[in-house]
């Protein structure tokens, strides 16, 4: 189940550029598509594939967009 904060911050940030941070420490620039309850489907031109379905257990942290 997803936390309210974190599903508050995935709503926020759907359609957006983000960045994930995985936990060996690979950062992958990509496109927040949609989420559900495990995964995150997002598009990124790392693989050269898209859409990339990405469980939320994978991720340490997520960092939004930033906005100017």
């Amino acid at each position: 189940m997803l936390g309210e904060l974190r599903k508050k911050v995935l709503e926020e940030n759907k359609d957006c550029p983000i960045r994930l941070i995985f936990a060996n420490g690979f950062q992958m620039p990509c496109r927040l598509v949609d989420f559900d309850e495990n995964d995150m489907l997002i598009e990124t031109r790392t693989y050269e594939a898209s859409p990339v379905l990405v469980p939320h257990s994978a991720i340490s942290t997520f960092v939004p967009a930033v906005q100017k």
